[in-house]
């Protein structure tokens, strides 16, 4: 079924995101560019006996549905940015019915 809302994933995704680098199965298969829009956000937390927040960076990776299958955990992100993260277990969709919905990976940096 095809909603109001189809192709304005791929639309936002062109907007706001850019071409990163997918390496299949943690490095070892071959490069491809995707597009999807890479963000670093600043998650506060509290600190030890509630004195005081930590600021911690989570790296994440938002693609359409479509290129969403293509990832798997172990996957190797590289955004240009000159580090490289490895996807992690847990990606979520976006609340959107549309065929072309957002899913979120969260990502890893590799040391």
């Amino acid at each position: 079924m095809t909603s109001l809302f189809d192709g304005m994933a791929g639309l936002l995704s062109g907007v706001f995101g850019g071409v990163v680098t997918h390496t299949p199965d943690g490095g070892a298969g071959m490069a491809t560019e995707i597009e999807g829009v890479f963000r670093e956000d600043p998650v506060d937390l509290p600190g030890e006996d509630n004195l005081g927040e930590l600021r911690w960076i989570t790296p994440t990776l938002a693609v359409t549905e479509p290129v969403a299958l293509t990832l798997e955990e172990g996957d190797v992100i590289e955004p240009g940015n000159g580090k490289s993260y490895r996807v992690q277990p847990g990606a979520q969709p976006s609340g959107s019915p549309a065929a072309d919905r957002f899913w979120t990976f969260p990502l890893e940096e590799i040391e």
